[in-house]
């Protein structure tokens, strides 16, 4: 996600670089609250609960393996989102990588 320029001031020069470090090498390409895996298209219903096709199984928001009844439309429900990760401050505070 590109930085405003009148908001650069406030991001380090190096923040291309920490946010691919980041969304690639700590958190191995995945959304570190839920799982979702970045450049996939993934099948969800839109409160938060999605299918994950690599573990075969349907996950809610925070991850976690759920089971949906089979006696719901799901597949009629269900919409395709792809996956973009972007890193973002977790407690509004920044914080500079130890290297």
């Amino acid at each position: 996600m590109p930085i405003w320029p009148e908001h650069r001031f406030f991001y380090p020069i190096d923040w291309r670089e920490l946010s691919m470090a980041i969304r690639f090498g700590r958190a191995q390409g995945r959304c570190e609250s839920c799982g979702r895996p970045h450049g996939q298209m993934v099948y969800h219903l839109g409160d938060g609960r999605w299918w994950d096709a690599e573990a075969g199984s349907w996950r809610d928001g925070w991850g976690r393996r759920i089971r949906v009844r089979s006696g719901t439309d799901i597949l009629g429900r269900a919409s395709r989102t792809r996956i973009a990760l972007a890193a973002a401050h977790q407690d509004h505070v920044f914080k500079r990588l130890k290297r």
